[in-house]
């Protein structure tokens, strides 16, 4: 084997490396994408790259072009790009004999005159725009779900924005993913998360943010409240109506920690950080059950339920609340309602009842009596009314209850005190 050039090594990457396009990727990035680029010149100006070998040393900057060829007889000489009679190979090295392999360091001016070295620039730069839509598209594919924040670029006259992350990555605020009431400006700050990232025609990533979606009510409830991070509460759902009501199921996973305290924050530090954020939405937190019961009456909050009837196979519920109750629960234009029916999985439909005997009331219209927790403690239990506990006896309701027996001894004491005063 022969090999025979100049051994000048030709800086082209730090050259290249000028190119402003090329500030935005590593070295080695930058070598692989000129190496493609010499390969598809020398495929376009020899028809193939089978006796071509690209070295580019990322390091220093510095590339080799080797071409190799096959020493074969004069006479059979049939493609000169790849083979060569040994007589001339002879003359470049005597020792060379047939069926050799001849190479040679390839002359850069051979390959790059003025047309191909305009297309090599041309072929780099396009190489170096489809890495960084790749780039974008790769990072972002796997945020969906996840907050961003963006400085507006562009408010259109549809009301469609398009703003910029802090690497210039462009993001697209559609109209239909804002709330109703939010007004932008070039240069404002816009919250939202990513709730799609899809390739145009072109290649380009487009990248989709939301202000409607209930994942960005979720990441907001994350960054306020610490027990959520801590994985001390969890969300089960949320579902809402933008910029005018939200409901939020959630669970407290340490019976030290109260769902809706928590989530509310001292004297509503916390939730009204958040309900600015979302322009005034009312948001309801509805403490997590598994007595369908219970939180089919816990998701039409503000309304107080007497009781609730359901269907599991149909999947429907009625709720029965006092006759001004009724607004409440079915709310300005339903949305209290569709909300409950949304967050429960069950159609509810909300019927007037008239005031019920004391017995017949259902314990949680005495919770600022009895205590959110002690409440929640025996509606579990599956005791649900005032009638419920006192129709068992202190040894079975301390059975069925987790509570200490001075603690069912004492609201036993007060249901019966109330039946009492309203008997």
């Amino acid at each position: 084997m022969a090999r025979r050039g100049s051994d000048r090594k030709e800086a082209l990457l730090d050259a290249l490396m000028e190119l402003k396009e090329f500030k935005r990727v590593d070295k080695a990035t930058a070598a692989k994408i000129i190496k493609e680029a010499i390969e598809e010149i020398l495929k376009e100006k020899y028809g193939t790259l089978e006796p071509f070998t690209v070295n580019i040393n990322p390091d220093t900057g510095a590339f080799e072009i080797w071409w190799e060829k096959e020493v074969v007889p004069d006479d059979e000489v049939e493609d000169p790009d790849t083979q060569i009679g040994v007589s001339e190979a002879q003359k470049i090295d005597p020792d060379l004999e047939e069926g050799d392999v001849y190479v040679e360091r390839l002359d850069p001016a051979q390959v790059f005159e003025r047309r191909r070295a305009y297309k090599f620039k041309e072929l780099l730069l396009r190489k170096l725009a489809e890495h960084h839509k790749n780039k974008v598209y790769e990072a972002y594919k796997d945020k969906i779900g996840e907050f961003v924040v963006g400085e507006v670029h562009q408010v259109y006259a549809n009301k469609d924005i398009l703003a910029l992350d802090d690497e210039g990555i462009e993001l697209y605020l559609p109209a239909r993913e804002q709330i109703f009431s939010d007004r932008y400006k070039k240069g404002d700050i816009v919250k939202a998360i990513v709730k799609e990232v899809r390739k145009s025609q072109t290649g380009d990533p487009v990248i989709i943010i939301s202000r409607t979606d209930p994942k960005f009510l979720e990441r907001l409830l994350e960054n306020e409240v610490i027990e959520i991070m801590d994985g001390l509460l969890k969300v089960h759902k949320i579902v809402r109506f933008p910029g005018k009501r939200a409901k939020v199921l959630i669970e407290s996973l340490d019976d030290r920690i109260d769902p809706v305290g928590a989530v509310v924050g001292p004297r509503g530090t916390r939730i009204h950080a958040i309900v600015r954020e979302l322009r005034g939405e009312t948001i309801d937190v509805v403490p997590y059950t598994n007595d369908t019961h219970l939180l089919i009456a816990r998701a039409l909050t503000p309304a107080r339920v007497s009781a609730v009837e359901i269907d599991p196979e149909k999947k429907k519920a009625i709720a029965y609340v006092p006759p001004d109750q009724i607004s409440l629960a079915v709310g300005r234009e339903g949305i209290n309602i569709k909300l409950a029916s949304k967050l429960t999985g069950y159609e509810i439909d909300v019927v007037r009842e008239e005031a019920k005997p004391i017995e017949e009331r259902p314990l949680e219209d005495f919770a600022d009596i009895l205590g959110e927790g002690i409440v929640r403690e025996f509606t579990e239990a599956g005791l649900h009314t005032v009638g419920d506990v006192l129709e068992l006896s202190l040894d079975e309701l301390k059975r069925m209850v987790g509570l200490d027996a001075a603690v069912v001894e004492d609201v036993v004491r007060q249901l019966t005190e109330l039946v009492e005063q309203n008997g």
